[in-house]
């Protein structure tokens, strides 16, 4: 009637608060040597990723924050196996019984996502684009046994990690968290 335009993007910004909780909470957990609540983290937000839950970040007209956002998630992702790998937790057999399956997680629902990258800058340290190739080849390196989501031998299949070089654990910011 007025010709109004009321915003529509008061639920992609809550879906945003929520991620950028749970990252301040890794963030805290990581202050703390606390590489269990921050894998509990990395879990969690796989489990969003799987799910609907994040999709208005998807049609969000602030395409800037969620493109820093979903890029900071993945850093946080890399970084938080990068420490895993560290502290030797990386393997065949690996005690956090839910390794393969969220790492699984991210790589099948990672394709979905691949979009929001667009125009995310390529660093020295990190590609965007590759996250599932790093992912894909952490996995390869321990044997971390990969499974859980449908189709998941498919889609690995099609990831080359062939020219994929993960950095030294020992770095202190393997994958560029802080840049």
């Amino acid at each position: 009637m007025f010709g109004m335009y009321v915003y529509n993007d008061f639920e992609a910004y809550g879906v945003m608060e929520v991620v950028e909780n749970l990252v301040t909470y890794w963030i805290e957990a990581g202050r703390e040597k606390n590489w269990k609540e921050q894998w509990v983290i990395v879990e969690a937000i796989a489990m969003m990723l799987t799910g609907s839950s994040l999709d208005p970040m998807q049609m969000c007209e602030d395409s800037v924050r969620v493109q820093a956002l979903f890029s900071l998630v993945l850093r946080m992702v890399l970084f938080t196996i990068s420490n895993l790998e560290h502290l030797g937790l990386l393997k065949h057999e690996p005690e956090i019984k839910s390794l393969g399956f969220i790492m699984a997680l991210y790589i099948a629902s990672f394709d979905r996502w691949r979009q929001v990258l667009i125009e995310e800058p390529t660093g020295r340290k990190f590609d965007p684009d590759l996250f599932d190739a790093y992912l894909l080849a952490y996995a390869q390196k321990y044997d971390v046994p990969l499974r859980g989501p449908p189709q998941i031998d498919d889609i690995i299949k099609d990831i080359d990690t062939e020219d994929i070089k993960l950095p030294s654990c020992e770095l202190k910011d393997p994958w560029g968290w802080t840049k």
